[in-house]
């Protein structure tokens, strides 16, 4: 569980710190989709306060609202799915693609309140978040940059 909130925590504020990379998205799109993110960011946030207390009900509300936003099935035109299709990377919708099917058994678990699944799925979505954020939009999160560790020894060490 303290995983799962230190998850959390550097999933909200790295989302605070920057959008996820747009791709060159046009106007009304990337604008659509800066919104879904800051709307991931800000309901993930208040999942974490609900779960910490066991409102799952709200918890559940929480997770549906994640998923009735997804840009790609939202307010766009079939023009701008397009653009999107063709714009954003196969491993960028491959990420969101796990995280839609987590989130999918996520739901389920709520809808179940088996809260040792929901801390199961909750922390598969958080993976799916920093796992694309570090390996697909990295420039976006400096924070997940790894640092080069160095291979020189000092002196006395074997």
């Amino acid at each position: 569980m303290k995983l799962t909130i230190l998850i959390a925590l550097l999933l909200t504020v790295n989302l605070a710190l920057g959008q996820a990379k747009d791709y060159k998205l046009n106007g009304e799109v990337r604008k659509v989709f800066r919104e879904e993110m800051s709307k991931i960011d800000s309901t993930f946030q208040e999942m974490n306060h609900h779960l910490v207390r066991g409102n799952l009900i709200s918890y559940r509300n929480c997770v549906r609202k994640i998923k009735e936003g997804f840009v790609l099935k939202s307010k766009l035109t079939i023009e701008q799915h397009k653009e999107i299709d063709s714009k954003l990377s196969k491993r960028y919708k491959s990420y969101a693609s796990k995280f839609e099917r987590h989130l999918r058994k996520l739901s389920s678990a709520a809808k179940k309140r088996d809260l040792e699944l929901i801390n199961f799925y909750h922390g598969k979505v958080l993976e799916d978040c920093t796992s694309c954020h570090k390996n697909v939009v990295s420039e976006k999160f400096p924070n997940f940059k790894s640092k080069k560790k160095s291979t020189s020894k000092k002196k006395g060490q074997k």
